[in-house]
């Protein structure tokens, strides 16, 4: 990042494991790489100095992934595209987190729609505003008020994902999207999707 001009702030997501399935935590400094766990990489890179924030999230497990994490992320890639197509000018936040919690439900994952107090599940908003603040204007999420709508201009984080530290995993998907005045959705991040980074034997 520094090579071009920019930084985060110290405060990048890389998780592992147990700790990729607790949304906010930044993982162990410390900790091995381990083949086969999920792990969570959060990138919010701006100008060094200040700037507009990008914000961008990837899963990868290396090496190889088993069943129920390729499950899974295929299960939360397939929600990250069909919330893309939910959003409309006009359209209440609130409304397109509520339908992913609907589909998150009815694959088995519980949300904070019908079990408020879970620690488990799709437990994450479904997104939020960047710009100056990594955080801003509007919040993509079912608790936002009625009044918060899809404007021309706004540009946002969709990242939907599910969140299991009892089971040693987590999978969260995240790109940086603007809205044209057309209703367009336009991505800002370009970043395969894939799951699995190939190792090289020694």
């Amino acid at each position: 990042m520094l090579q071009h001009d920019l930084d985060d702030g110290g405060v990048m997501i890389f998780a592992q494991g147990r700790d990729a399935g607790v949304p906010h935590s930044r993982g162990e400094a410390e900790q091995p790489l381990q083949a086969g766990q999920t792990l969570i990489f959060d990138l919010f890179p701006r100008p060094v100095g200040g700037g507009y924030y990008h914000d961008m999230t990837r899963t990868w497990c290396l090496g190889h992934a088993p069943e129920h994490v390729q499950r899974d992320f295929g299960f939360v890639l397939s929600v990250f595209h069909r919330s893309l197509e939910e959003i409309q000018l006009g359209r209440r936040t609130s409304e397109v987190d509520k339908l992913v919690c609907e589909w998150m439900e009815a694959a088995g994952h519980p949300t904070r729609l019908n079990s408020p107090a879970t620690q488990e599940g799709y437990v994450h908003s479904l997104g939020h505003g960047i710009g100056l603040e990594i955080h801003e204007h509007p919040g993509v999420s079912q608790f936002s008020s009625d009044k918060v709508v899809f404007e021309a201009g706004h540009v946002v984080t969709i990242e939907p994902g599910v969140y299991y530290p009892s089971r040693g995993y987590g999978i969260r998907v995240e790109d940086a999207l603007y809205l044209d005045t057309n209703g367009d959705l336009i991505n800002l991040t370009d970043c395969p999707y894939d799951l699995v980074i190939p190792l090289q034997e020694a």
